[in-house]
């Protein structure tokens, strides 16, 4: 009976069914996946340019003031360690 059952339309149908339904989730994992990795992309990309922008900003204040001016850390230590 189980071979017959194994060997008949009912199961290839349901098997194909679950393959099918599979295969539709990993699709739309992967493009999920590639969507939010493209966000992450042009995220990093504006925060590599607001970073220039700061260290232009504080090299050009730092030339006027010296050595002497005032804190221009865009983040703490302890936040450095968290983003690594």
């Amino acid at each position: 009976m189980l071979y017959e059952y194994l060997v008949g339309s009912e199961f290839g149908e349901q098997w194909k069914a679950i393959r099918e339904g599979f295969m539709s989730m990993k699709l739309s994992i992967q493009k999920e996946r590639d969507a939010m990795e493209r966000l992450w992309k042009a995220r990093e990309k504006q925060l590599e340019k607001v970073l220039l922008n700061a260290t232009h900003i504080r090299g050009n204040i730092e030339g006027i003031a010296g050595l002497d001016s005032i804190n221009l850390n865009m983040i703490d230590d302890e936040e450095t360690l968290l983003l690594e």
